[in-house]
């Protein structure tokens, strides 16, 4: 996991590592400030449920 957050501070994604998406969502600390900021983040990108559960959303309802 440590990888995950590293890559992604060096290409800036995911707010430059405060967060990693599926298969489960980790934040860097379980703090009022950077669960906002993972939030927000991940709203500007799109649905949550696709973000967050792209392999058990039933595109068919």
């Amino acid at each position: 996991m440590e990888t995950s957050f590293e890559l992604d501070k060096e290409s800036g994604e995911n707010l430059k590592g405060l967060y990693q998406t599926p298969p489960d969502l980790f934040v860097k600390e379980l703090t009022r400030d950077c669960i906002e900021k993972t939030i927000s983040d991940l709203l500007k990108k799109g649905d949550l449920e696709d973000i967050l559960n792209p392999t058990v959303i039933d595109s068919d309802k």
